[in-house]
């Protein structure tokens, strides 16, 4: 068996950040929380932490390229502000981080835009969310009346503790009472490499028993905190501890522990749900109070953790740049003499053409029970860009693979109430796909179903330009505005490579001459003079290409179209007076 390991993965709805060193001492509950002065990006005035003494507070770090820090806002900060925000006893305030260049202004924009009028500060030199040890946003801080740290997260726990505190008129928020189960104090310890890993005793998922880490000495444990909510935590689960397991787990050297979080309310019996469905047969622990995860200065998840035999952190993957790292430690403790390949995680399925329902998800009604999935066939799709949508009572999980059983997209962030999830993928014309609906909460729903084509059928009228193999081209656009190039390919085998470069994010996509999109580069390149790019074979005919600013500014770009994988791009000429306005 071949062991697919782990190159990155993202927290289920965490941009992560290395904010702080590695053997940094996170802030958690119980801390006096950092002070700060900070100015509001409406007034201009100065806005401190102290000036909200006797108050509940709620600190919210974000940034506005950040897609959860958006629905953090949409689903939890702005109801919240909306219901409760003239009391005087509480206060709220998001402060923006200066990661990727956000700036005041473009937060004033978001904000305005959303009609959000609670308080706006922004840390132009990252130095507040520095200390406050923020490595991933959002993350959210319940600031208590005399200053101290009652929880933070990135979900929304902290929001609920708020509540409860104001509805209760005290400072304890649910989340800090503790099981009987678990016995490791809240008192702060570095859980960080070299460093003696906290000890901790936590009640079995399966069985009505418990389990000290302690107990484990003698051997090389791997910690896995986790959620059922959390795409990525199944995906490593799948991908790269199952096989791990089914490979290594008959030793006796060496223990997996997965440890279920109580983020969004996850429960022991959904944790069971998942354990049972997909058969895993490792030690799945259940952490109800949340307290181990904050004892390790679990920032999001997966996290992974190597203790050595001596109870000693050898590894912790706390940072998405570094994720495998714990894999590839325990890897070569137990298979020195071999070379286990680091890939790409991508989650497979060998079982769906066995378990699809050939269905119209024409705005289908379908009842989905709590924990149990449906899985359907897309037949012969006709190619361009897949879009499903689900609406309903029931919280759903949404993936997509293709007839090879790979996964191509996924919606990892449950939908709360009545919302819609949504996924969108490029297709292959004449490919199968499959369509997975996963129902996540705790009782049965109906869920209404429906999927499109996304053609584009304006591209012709728009074009401005004519390209070929070779081509080298200038402009400039609008925030947010587009340049569509019609290309033409007499007989070119070759892969073409599409490439741009220039001073503000730009994004390139190639549409077959019916408008159905072919290939795109969706990750925005920060900062100047970097190159956005794909590469695609083409054969002869009629296509377009759209240069696309990434809507935060104006700017100029340089696009190449050339045969192989040599670029010659020049770096763009200066900006106009106004080709850098916000």
């Amino acid at each position: 068996m071949r062991f697919i390991a782990l190159l990155t993965f993202a927290a289920a709805f965490v941009v992560s950040y290395a904010g702080a060193p590695s053997n940094a001492l996170a802030l958690g509950a119980g801390d006096d929380a950092p002070a700060w002065t900070l100015k509001d990006i409406r007034t201009d005035a100065e806005v401190s932490l102290a000036d909200f003494k006797g108050k509940y507070v709620l600190l919210d770090f974000w940034a506005t390229w950040c897609g959860p820090c958006v629905n953090a806002m949409r689903n939890h900060l702005g109801p919240l502000h909306r219901e409760i925000g003239d009391r005087e006893d509480w206060q709220l305030i998001s402060i923006g981080t200066n990661w990727r260049n956000d700036t005041a202004e473009k937060q004033l924009n978001f904000a305005n835009q959303n009609g959000y009028n609670w308080t706006f500060v922004h840390d132009p030199d990252g130095s507040i969310t520095s200390s406050y040890e923020v490595r991933g946003i959002p993350t959210i801080v319940f600031i208590d009346k005399e200053g101290v740290v009652k929880e933070l997260g990135h979900g929304d726990g902290p929001v609920r503790s708020l509540r409860s505190a104001i509805e209760a008129n005290e400072e304890t928020p649910p989340s800090e009472t503790t099981s009987s189960a678990v016995t490791t104090s809240t008192r702060r310890v570095d859980a960080s490499e070299g460093n003696e890993a906290p000890d901790f005793t936590l009640p079995m998922v399966r069985e009505e028993e418990s389990v000290k880490l302690s107990d484990l000495r003698g051997k090389y444990v791997l910690l896995d905190f986790w959620a059922t909510w959390c795409g990525p935590c199944r995906s490593v689960m799948a991908g790269a501890l199952n096989p791990l397991f089914q490979e290594f787990g008959e030793r006796d050297d060496w223990q997996l522990v997965s440890v279920g979080t109580n983020w969004r309310g996850d429960t022991a019996e959904k944790q069971l749900g998942v354990i049972d469905r997909e058969r895993y047969n490792w030690l799945f622990l259940n952490d109800g109070s949340n307290e181990i995860a904050q004892t390790y200065q679990v920032t999001f998840i997966p996290t992974l953790v190597l203790i050595d035999p001596e109870g000693v952190i050898v590894e912790k993957s706390a940072d998405t740049d570094r994720s495998h790292v714990a894999l590839d430690a325990l890897l070569k403790i137990l298979a020195p003499e071999r070379d286990f390949r680091v890939d790409p995680l991508i989650p497979r399925r060998d079982d769906l053409a066995d378990v699809a329902i050939d269905y119209d998800l024409s705005d289908t009604e379908l009842a989905i029970d709590a924990n149990e999935e449906a899985v359907f066939a897309i037949r012969d799709f006709e190619g361009g860009r897949l879009i499903i949508e689900t609406s309903g009572s029931l919280d759903t999980v949404l993936s997509l693979y293709d007839s090879n059983g790979r996964q191509v997209a996924e919606n990892d962030d449950v939908a709360r109430g009545d919302t819609n999830s949504r996924i969108a993928a490029l297709g292959r014309a004449g490919e199968d796909y499959y369509f997975v609906v996963e129902g996540f909460d705790g009782e049965a729903g109906a869920t209404s179903l429906h999927y499109e084509i996304e053609i584009r059928d304006d591209l012709d009228g728009l074009a401005k330009d004519d390209l070929s193999s070779g081509d080298t081209v200038s402009g400039s656009f609008t925030r947010g505005g587009e340049i569509v190039y019609r290309l033409t390919l007499e007989g070119s085998s070759n892969p073409l490579v599409f490439q741009t470069t220039g001073r503000t994010d730009t994004l390139v996509e190639i549409y077959s001459a019916e408008g159905r999109l072919l290939a795109e580069h969706d990750d925005v390149i920060p900062g100047e003079n970097q190159i956005s790019r794909i590469e695609i074979n083409l054969g002869a005919g009629e296509y377009f290409v759209i240069v696309r600013g990434s809507g935060v500014a104006a700017g100029q770009f340089g696009l190449e179209v050339s045969e192989g994988d040599e670029s010659s791009l020049p770096a763009p000429a200066a900006p106009d007076e106004d080709g850098q306005e916000f």
